[in-house]
């Protein structure tokens, strides 16, 4: 009997309701996805903005060398002889018990 009672009220409860026109619904529909994009533009430009940013200001130069991109495996890098102008890295292997 709960769930009878239940899908009845609810029922009359969304007899009660103010439904949209479609006119409506067509223009939030366009108005959050024009918003959505707007949004993501501005936080995009805000992670380009901040990546060159780092890279200008806090990477530098080494940045390349020591990126994410260059997959090292097992592998280490260290810098030896280095100074502001010259950026030297050894890469020497690591002995991980296990053969690729």
């Amino acid at each position: 009997m709960g769930l009878a009672n239940y899908l009845r009220e609810t029922r009359t409860e969304l007899k009660h309701v103010s439904w949209p026109t479609r006119a409506q619904a067509v223009n939030f529909t366009v108005l959050v996805i024009v918003l959505s994009f707007a949004v993501a533009l501005v936080l995009s430009s805000f992670d380009i903005g901040y990546d060159y940013l780092l890279e200008k200001f806090v990477i530098g130069e080494a940045g390349p060398a020591l990126s994410p991109d260059l997959n090292l495996g097992a592998e280490t890098a260290t810098t030896t002889d280095s100074t502001a102008d010259d950026v030297r890295v050894d890469i020497t292997p690591v002995d991980t018990g296990t053969t690729p």
